[in-house]
């Protein structure tokens, strides 16, 4: 599923301070996993998928929060 495998990658992130990653982790949990936790990252049903990504990234302003409709 999405979160584990996102945590396994920034864990194995190199050049990143310690305090980066906990924000990166942060983001993940926070703004990432409620949308895409059910998502396989596999290719195929279940998997995630580009328009998911595209649809997320409109919905959301670079700061996390939710564009006003």
């Amino acid at each position: 599923m999405f979160e584990p495998f996102a945590l396994r990658y920034i864990d194995q992130l190199t050049g990143v301070q310690g305090d980066t990653k906990a924000e990166y982790r942060k983001l993940v949990r926070q703004k990432l996993s409620p949308w895409f936790r059910s998502y396989s990252m596999h290719d195929g049903e279940g998997g995630l998928t580009s328009d998911l990504i595209r649809t997320w990234s409109m919905i959301w302003r670079p700061d996390g929060q939710p564009h006003m409709t």
